[in-house]
């Protein structure tokens, strides 16, 4: 076993590995007391225009995360001054607590461990822990996971130089010492390295590895601690080695050894491995909430397993124990009923103890739970407004303080998400006009929009936003004028193009200053919170390497910049016409949305299409911004979409430029987007039938060409316009038919000749539906087709030629409980018997034999100002005309 005799500055990292920095034991090497000299000495490298620096001081420093200024092989900096930082009182070593809020899986700069058999437990401190060779220096670029290194070789009794020697001694290997030296071999084997532990997983031994867990006799607490550690990183290899982890039971088989346990090395050791599993989220997660299998005695209780972990929790004053089971439950509760089985096992009152953790960690991980178990829960979120930290202070004065400026921008908005969840839930029914909504959780989600936040924290922090405002006219226009909102969504608009234009400032600012040819991604690790990679920045003409749409990595920032800063712009729009000015005023963002309209990805397309919903509600807008061919064009081609959801938004946004005073409602009428449209109305889905209806409503009011009249009719075919007439139970459906025959048959000429070809069909439709339950309104609208169809010259004889319907209106105008019902039939009267028009004495002799005229002439004097105009009108019809004097 190799041995460095140098003595090591120990950092502990954060929860998720324990990242023991390797230091050279060459003589070259910085001891300790060199390292703590360098961390207050200045960096030599110099700043170049405040973009992150690039320095050739002594390897052997680390540079803190966070900071907006990172120097490569710089100073140390002062872990005090870190507000994401503690110090460990134990050992003097300061925990690094860098940001994990959502990042469940860690990162993969994990630390070989030294194999030997007197391995101290997983929770003690291991002041001088060594390095094995072969591993990076601080300073000096990480080497790639997916590159294939030499293996070295270990101290195992005899050189096992091969992987597969070391897998099958492991398999086979009865004795704790032999087997504790394999497993932390292997871990140092497969650190950092993803290719190998997809080897591992795939190895036909592997199986044999796992089911050490379950030996009782020859596995001591020790090595099932460590093969959890070992079952840890090969989690975070990939969705591959989760799926084989699953269908091996490893997570069933950890659960059991954390309920069956009572070694706190051991424990923490599975609830990282656990944590690690439940990371990824195709994993089942019933088995860390449900029983598995059935209880020998029916009075024990149900799912006891959940509460036993977050009693150990509460008790255990093992930051990472607290931090691992926040974040296990936090990905385990996103069903109502298992919000309810975690709420009922004690988990609110974890969280608010967690709350007043003094690690950030601990914090950010309980701030993602409490977010988690209260999403669209309104008895845990009302539970959680009423409860107390173990201080005193209420939970929601606990989230305001963290949304202080002092603390770390990831608590700020951390708690900000979870008052945006309470209060969604909760509304203003429970918060009134509480100010802390505004004073607090709007300014905090404001703020971590700005520029100078990281991308990731910037898009979470506009779709939050977007959730909080959505609905709320109030917060919607404070929202507007606050803090340059709409300028700050802009910009992450055109993220792509500020980001190309600050790499090429920077790789030729390092190019001048006759720098190496091969630079580290600082700036894109600091400012867009994505891992530093090497960038050849040599050829800076070719510019390949900064080709976002080919890197999946940073062409996913930008898509999720644009999707969050979409859906923010749309909740804005939504109400306002005043913000909707605003919006296109202060950014070309129409420019964005017609862009966006052909982007490839389902989920930014959404957002865009959500956005133009918003903005197309506008009078102004549809009649000047929308009035662009391309945006006509770009949602012509959407209609043929495969996806529902797409398909029904571009609906949604038709139906609102479809409406008479918008000019894109004439490049719709063409043949194609006409039989699209009347073939939705046969979709299976409802939202598809429905919007595709009202868009034909919508193109057949007030059109004066009876032609296209005709060919919508036909191509709708005039039998399924009946059959959802009479068999349909959507009352929305049946509204917008009953208004698409309304505006086919809203024109005399237009009238006579529709009836004409289809008037007997029409009308026993029309009785079928006023004689079958439906609502009011419903049958309102079907009066109000008889109405049209009465204001024809020759289509009133299909009305008077129908008994029954005569009937039904003699009956509909006397019932006081009718209200909008009454009018409507009134109405329809008032057309039978107009006096003007041809054949209207016999068409009043027959209404007046049915006592229609009685009943007019008996509600002349009612009190209702509407009602009584309606009918002084209609019964005037009956009487004759002397010198303008009406008489009997």
């Amino acid at each position: 076993m190799y041995e460095s005799k140098t003595k090591r500055l120990r950092v502990e990292a954060p929860a998720d590995d324990t990242r023991a920095q390797h230091l050279s034991s060459s003589p070259s090497a910085a001891t300790t007391t060199g390292l703590l000299q360098q961390s207050t000495s200045s960096p030599t490298s110099v700043a170049l225009s405040g973009l992150p620096q690039t320095s050739t001081t002594t390897t052997g420093t680390l540079a803190r995360r966070g900071s907006k200024s990172s120097p490569i092989g710089g100073s140390v900096a002062s872990a005090t001054n870190d507000p994401c930082s503690i110090r460990d009182s134990s050992s003097g070593s300061f925990i690094m607590t860098a940001p994990a809020s959502g990042n469940l899986a860690g990162n993969e700069n994990e630390s070989p461990v030294k194999a030997s058999a007197n391995t101290p437990s997983y929770s003690s401190h291991r002041e001088n822990s060594q390095m094995l060779p072969g591993r990076q220096q601080l300073g000096t670029p990480p080497e790639d996971v997916n590159t294939t290194r030499t293996s070295a070789t270990f101290n195992t009794g005899q050189n096992c130089t091969s992987e597969q020697q070391l897998i099958d001694r492991l398999a086979n290997e009865t004795l704790e010492e032999a087997r504790l030296e394999l497993i932390l071999s292997i871990r140092n084997l497969i650190t950092a390295c993803n290719k190998k532990k997809v080897s591992l997983v795939n190895n036909p031994s592997f199986a044999k590895i796992i089911r050490i867990i379950d030996d009782e006799k020859h596995a001591s607490s020790e090595v099932k601690a460590q093969l959890a550690l070992l079952l840890c990183s090969v989690a975070k290899g990939g969705e591959h080695n989760v799926r084989v982890l699953n269908d091996s039971f490893v997570d069933d088989k950890i659960f059991y050894l954390i309920l069956g346990s009572k070694d706190d090395a051991l424990i923490e050791a599975c609830l990282r491995c656990m944590r690690a599993i439940m990371s990824w989220p195709k994993v089942s997660r019933h088995c860390m909430l449900y029983d598995k299998y059935p209880r020998i005695n029916p009075q024990q209780p149900q799912n006891t397993g959940p509460k036993r972990i977050i009693d150990y929790a509460r008790s255990s004053q093992s930051h990472i124990v607290q931090e691992c089971v926040a974040d296990i439950f936090a990905a385990t509760c996103n069903r109502s009923k298992d919000q309810a089985l975690l709420f009922n096992s004690g988990a609110l009152s974890c969280i608010v103890q967690l709350l007043e953790s003094q690690s950030h960690r601990v914090i950010l991980a309980s701030l993602n739970w409490l977010s988690t178990i209260c999403f669209m829960n309104p008895m845990v979120s009302l539970e959680a407004i009423n409860s107390q930290c173990p201080s005193g202070t209420m939970l929601l004065d606990r989230l305001v303080q963290l949304m202080s400026k002092d603390e770390c921008v990831e608590l700020q908005f951390s708690s900000a998400k979870c008052c945006t969840r309470i209060y969604k839930v909760l509304g203003r029914d429970h918060f009134g006009e509480d100010s802390r909504i505004v004073m607090q959780v709007l300014s905090t989600l404001v703020r971590m929009v700005h520029k100078d936040k990281s991308s990731q924290l910037r898009s979470e922090a506009a779709s939050t936003i977007a959730t909080l405002i959505e609905g709320d006219t109030k917060l919607q226009e404070t929202a507007s004028v606050c803090d340059h909102l709409i300028e700050s969504l802009a910009h992450m608009l055109e993220y792509e193009s500020h980001l190309m234009s600050d790499i090429r400032d920077y790789s030729s600012q390092l190019l001048h200053a006759n720098d190496r040819e091969i630079y580290w991604k600082c700036y894109l690790s600091e400012r867009h919170n994505r891992s530093s990679q090497l960038l050849d920045l040599s050829n800076i003409d070719s510019m390949k390497q900064l080709d976002f749409k080919s890197d999946k990595k940073y062409s996913e920032c930008i898509h999720e910049m644009k999707r969050s800063a979409f859906q923010a712009l749309a909740a804005l729009a939504s109400n306002q016409e005043t913000i909707r000015k605003k919006i296109f005023d202060s950014c070309a963002v129409m420019q964005h949305l017609i862009k966006g309209l052909s982007d490839s990805d389902p989920r930014t397309l959404k957002s865009v299409l959500i956005c133009l919903l918003s903005l197309s509600r506008s009078v102004h807008q549809l009649r000047t911004s929308f009035a662009e061919n391309t945006v006509y064009s770009g949602l012509k081609n959407l209609l043929l979409t495969k996806s529902n959801d797409i398909l029904n938004l571009v609906l949604m946004i038709l139906c609102n430029i479809s409406l008479d005073f918008s000019p894109g409602k004439q490049h719709f009428l063409d043949s194609a987007t006409i039989a699209i449209l009347c073939n939705l109305t046969h979709s299976n889905d409802q939202s598809l039938r429905l919007h595709s209806m009202w868009i034909l409503m919508n193109m057949a009011y007030m059109l004066k060409d009876l032609d296209l009249k005709f060919q919508i009719f036909k191509t709708i075919t005039p039998e399924h316009v009946f059959s959802i007439l009479e068999t349909e139970d959507q009352e929305m459906l049946l509204l917008k038919t009953l208004g698409f025959l309304r505006n086919l048959l809203s024109q005399r000429s237009h009238i006579d000749e529709i009836m004409n070809n289809h008037g007997e069909p029409i009308i026993q439709s029309l009785l079928r539906l006023l004689n079958r339950p439906c609502s009011r309104m419903v049958k309102e609208q079907a009066i109000c087709v008889l109405t049209n169809i009465a204001d024809g010259n020759e289509a009133k004889s299909m009305i008077m030629n129908n008994v029954a319907i005569l009937r039904y209106l003699a009956t509909t105008i006397c019932d006081e409980e009718a209200g909008d019902l009454r009018l409507a039939a009134i109405c329809c009267i008032t057309n039978l018997a107009h006096k003007d028009q041809e054949g209207s004495q016999s068409r009043q002799n027959e209404m007046k034999s049915l006592g229609i005229q009685d009943k007019l002439k008996s509600m002349l004097n009612t009190m209702d100002p509407i009602l009584s105009d309606r009918v002084r009108t209609a019964y005037n019809q009956f009487l004759l005309s002397i010198d303008d004097k009406y008489v009997k």
